[in-house]
């Protein structure tokens, strides 16, 4: 069972028991703001341990904002379809586009470095034109001494696409060309082989 299949068994699990016996299936509007604040609760409990872990794995959560109960917030419209709110820094980098479709993985790591740089602005972590790269949603650029010239980072799935389309923040590396080639066999860059797997 994929993480999108368990996320919404578990609020549907948390919606029924917090309503007692109230139908699931046709939520009305108090219902919709418990859904709501429902789904915030649950992702808020699972990315706890994150925040108390080393400095590398605070970066991978940096797409999400749990303090805020807009992180799926959507309205329902007279004709019954879903009108989601337009992506804001500090949201979630998968949430979905204003028609509820998934965004496309340009529009992700756009919104990843995006998040990115509101969580590294102050942190010392980047020189000011790799800030000001992300600040714009492009990938900071690193010098690769093996060919002499700047390459830009690239965001790995550490469970591959080719598995599940799993694009949050907590599946992301931050990699180089060469470091993503070295793990990914899939990732190929002239002159490397893949010798190591990442988690």
């Amino acid at each position: 069972m994929n993480a999108a299949k368990i996320k919404i068994l578990l609020l549907w699990l948390l919606i029924v028991t917090s309503l007692g016996n109230a139908s699931a299936t046709t939520p009305g509007a108090t219902e919709n703001r418990v859904w709501q604040k429902s789904l915030a609760t649950v992702e808020t409990r699972q990315v706890e341990p994150l925040q108390t872990l080393g400095r590398h794995q605070e970066n991978e959560g940096a797409g999400y904002d749990f303090a805020s109960d807009s992180l799926l917030a959507a309205k329902t419209t007279a004709d019954g379809s879903i009108k989601f709110k337009r992506w804001k820094r500090g949201e979630s980098i998968d949430k979905p586009l204003l028609d509820g479709s998934p965004p496309t993985w340009d529009t992700v790591q756009s919104r990843y470095w995006k998040n990115r740089y509101e969580a590294a602005k102050s942190s010392g972590e980047f020189t000011p034109p790799q800030l000001a790269e992300i600040r714009k949603g492009n990938a900071p650029t690193d010098y690769n001494p093996r060919t002499g010239q700047w390459d830009r980072r690239e965001l790995h799935h550490v469970d591959p696409q080719r598995n599940t389309i799993d694009n949050s923040p907590i599946n992301l590396r931050e990699l180089t060309p060469d470091w993503h080639a070295e793990v990914d066999p899939f990732r190929h860059v002239p002159g490397i082989q893949p010798v190591r797997g990442i988690r």
